[in-house]
């Protein structure tokens, strides 16, 4: 499990790229999970979601530079949970 988690699940408020500047800058210590749907839309994607236009959007902020370089000076560690299930089992075992 993460600490803390940060999303937006409503379409009119996704993601862009002031916001998630934001929540990195202001983010608490600890293991966060980023909740985000970045994505290009087709037709399928379109018949099944309201979210759609709003995933490129959330794909090109992640991407930009500017969202990149916050990561580094934030000293941000993006992994999956995979990666967290190992770092919490050396931590048990008293390895990390």
């Amino acid at each position: 499990m993460t600490d803390y988690m940060y999303a937006r699940f409503d379409p009119r408020k996704h993601w862009t790229k002031k916001s998630l500047v934001q929540v990195i800058r202001t983010m608490k210590k600890g293991v966060s999970e980023l909740i985000v749907h970045p994505g290009f839309s087709d037709s399928l994607l379109q018949s099944k979601s309201s979210f759609n236009r709003e995933r490129k959007e959330e794909f090109d902020a992640l991407c930009s530079a500017e969202f990149q370089g916050v990561l580094r000076d934030e000293d941000i560690v993006l992994m999956n949970f995979d990666d967290l299930k190992k770092i919490k089992s050396s931590k048990r075992r008293g390895t990390a």
